[in-house]
């Protein structure tokens, strides 16, 4: 599984006195678990599971989901190599492990929906004015 250690100001490389990132929550009594996976089908129970032992013992949980990200935390803090994300991207990335799962009608649907609401939020934001910052001065 490609490792997701680059983060954004928390290095827990080489810092040995905090352990695996699961452990920190549990040091406070809470309970933790680590799943590995990019696929929903796979985190969507997992999820719904915890969710009803949340509500049921009302007692909070952490779960750490190692998985891979295709972008940068923030600007220029990704030194991975450009073939290996695209190389993950085609073979790992989430929304085509969910298309190829999906019967074609429901896929349809699905697409002509989300289609649809990006239509209205582009008319409902053509339609507002513009602030006064966004108007150039003349000349």
């Amino acid at each position: 599984m490609p490792e997701n250690s680059p983060s954004e100001r928390t290095y827990f490389r080489g810092q040995e006195h905090t352990g695996e990132l699961v452990h920190r929550p549990q040091a406070f009594g809470l309970s933790a678990g680590v799943v590995e996976s990019h696929d929903v089908h796979v985190l969507l129970p997992r999820f719904v599971e915890l969710v009803e032992w949340v509500r049921r013992g009302r007692r909070a949980h952490v779960e750490v989901v190692n998985t891979h990200r295709f972008n940068a935390h923030s600007v220029r803090d990704d030194d991975r190599p450009a073939d290996q994300v695209a190389a993950w991207r085609r073979d790992h990335d989430p929304l085509d492990c969910v298309r190829g799962r999906l019967d074609p009608a429901v896929l349809n649907e699905i697409e002509s929906q989300i289609e649809r609401r990006l239509e209205t939020a582009q008319r409902a934001v053509d339609a507002m004015p513009l602030a006064a910052s966004d108007i150039a001065p003349a000349g």
